[in-house]
Order: structure tokens, then sequence, then C-alpha cells
């Protein structure tokens, strides 16, 4: 209900500011042209949006990583399994060399 009252009074000031530039300031030539170009750029997205989801809306190419296993950790980092462990069980980790 209130998202419709607000969509309408921006709509009635648009207009207005619309009306009010197209006899005092602009040539209405240009307005027409512009709400033209606006208008066909418009039906040129939608049906580029369209074309779009019926070409490749139903493709899944993503490719998620696997988890990380301990196994990976520590072949990666070269320490044990015992602190790998330690490490994710601690909620305060602090590194006194660097782990690469």
């Amino acid at each position: 209900m209130f998202k419709n009252i607000v969509v309408n009074i921006i709509t009635v000031i648009m207009w207005i500011g619309f009306v009010y530039c197209a006899s005092h300031y602009i040539e209405i030539d240009l307005v027409i042209k512009t709400l033209y170009i606006a208008g066909v750029s418009f039906v040129v997205m939608i049906a580029w949006k369209i074309y779009n989801l019926k070409r490749f809306g139903k493709l899944k190419r993503r490719v998620y990583p696997v988890d990380t296993t301990i196994d990976d950790l520590v072949n990666f980092f070269k320490i044990s399994e015992d602190k790998i462990r330690d490490m994710q069980n601690s909620k305060v980790i602090i590194l006194e060399e660097n782990l690469f």
C-alpha cells in the first residue's frame, strides 16, 4: 500500500516537472526525441534480457571447490595433524612463525 502511494506521488511529480520543463525551458522536440530514445533503449534491454534468459537461463556452469580435508592441510602447510586440529578448535591462534 505504502509503496503504491510513493510510486504514484513520484509519478505525479515527474509529470509536473516534465510539463514545466517542456513548456518553459526545453523545446518539445528535444523532449520527445529523448523519450523516444529512452523507450527504444528500454525495449532493446528487455528483449536482450528475455533472449539471455531463454538461451542461458537453465545452464548451471559453476563448479564449486571440494571441502578441504585435514590431509590437504597437512600436505600444504607441512605441520602435524594434531597441530592443525588444535588450531581449528582454539578461539585465538598466535603464529610464531610463517606457515609457508
